[in-house]
């Protein structure tokens, strides 16, 4: 799973219709006093966190930590990921372990992604270590857009049916569903 994203500006658009983005202010805040997101800022949102993602990646480097409560918004409306400081990242989040592993694995795995992938093949497990931070993007994805977890967009068709058809899409191929 490949994804190259190129965010040209800022989010004005967004910022100018939520009225009530404060500078600093947590994803999880907002999404607690919007009750949920519209799906197009969802989406916004998400392009200009996997362009982080892809530049961290980049530089060698996992996240790990792409929770709505540690993500921040800069002046401008830009949406900031936490700065790294475990050394280790753990695979899965909130129970539900990234798709690509044996259901009965919980490791952490080291941020440097060559050392992340000498440690997942040392257990034979053939994965991309990027590919913890991608499920973590859907995830989060999906947390904007239903305002639940992405366990019960894998349980209920209710709420996976909640969601437009483009952010199903991305949800799917984030979070490893129909794979």
């Amino acid at each position: 799973f490949c994804v190259h994203i190129s965010i040209t500006r800022p989010l004005d658009a967004m910022t100018e219709k939520l009225l009530d983005l404060e500078a600093g202010m947590t994803l999880s805040a907002l999404l607690t006093k919007q009750q949920g997101l519209e799906a197009a800022d969802a989406l916004r949102i998400s392009l200009a966190l996997a362009s982080e993602v892809a530049r961290r990646h980049r530089a060698g480097k996992l996240q790990g930590q792409i929770d709505a409560g540690e993500i921040t918004f800069a002046i401008d409306g830009t949406p900031q990921l936490p700065h790294q400081v475990a050394d280790t990242v753990p695979v899965g989040t909130n129970g539900f372990v990234v798709p690509d592993l044996p259901r009965d694995i919980r490791l952490d795995v080291p941020c440097d992604i060559q050392a992340a992938a000498e440690t997942l093949d040392a257990l034979d497990i053939k994965m991309n270590p990027r590919r913890i931070d991608v499920f973590l993007l859907g995830a989060l994805l999906c947390e904007m857009i239903t305002g639940r977890s992405v366990q019960s967009f894998l349980r209920s068709p209710k709420v996976a049916a909640s969601i437009p058809t483009a952010g199903r899409r991305v949800i799917d191929a984030a979070i490893g569903f129909n794979q």
